[in-house]
């Protein structure tokens, strides 16, 4: 007789698909944060009643701070702990999300965009510390995370 009944997932297994969703969910928002900005340029400076081309630092700030850090961080990862510091970056993204949704002129918001891309750039340069490991099994070769 066969047993056609699904089979629960050991903890590992559960474990891996946590990982992979919280990472690849970390993978998206940092990039499709990074670049809807883009969009709303028009909508920005009606908002705040500025020049179109002071909005453009909206952009340039995050996009300088996040890549120029990303090595840094990524050595500082290596240090303290791959986990450790996507897990900061991921709470340091979110509040800076928040921060800048509630900005109420152009200056707060490049600043809370400068302080996002810091989260983004300690997500982005320690995503390929978080692959989860299966316990007594042999490793199989793995590709890393980029973002």
């Amino acid at each position: 007789m066969i047993d056609n009944r699904p089979r629960r997932q050991s903890g590992a297994s559960r474990g891996k698909w946590t990982v992979l969703a919280v990472v690849s969910i970390a993978t998206f928002m940092s990039t499709f944060d990074g670049g809807m900005v883009n969009v709303s340029y028009p909508a920005l400076a009606t908002a705040f009643d500025i020049d179109p081309s002071t909005v453009l630092w909206v952009s340039v700030a995050f996009w300088a701070t996040s890549v120029g850090l990303l090595l840094t961080l990524g050595w500082l990862g290596d240090v303290a702990g791959r986990r450790r510091m996507f897990t900061l970056g991921f709470v340091v993204f979110t509040l800076a999300l928040v921060l800048a949704a509630g900005s109420s002129n152009i200056w707060q918001l490049i600043g809370a965009r400068i302080f996002q891309a810091f989260g983004s750039a300690m997500m982005l340069s320690n995503l390929n510390g978080n692959k989860p490991v299966n316990a007594g099994q042999p490793s199989t070769p793995s590709v890393p995370f980029q973002g």
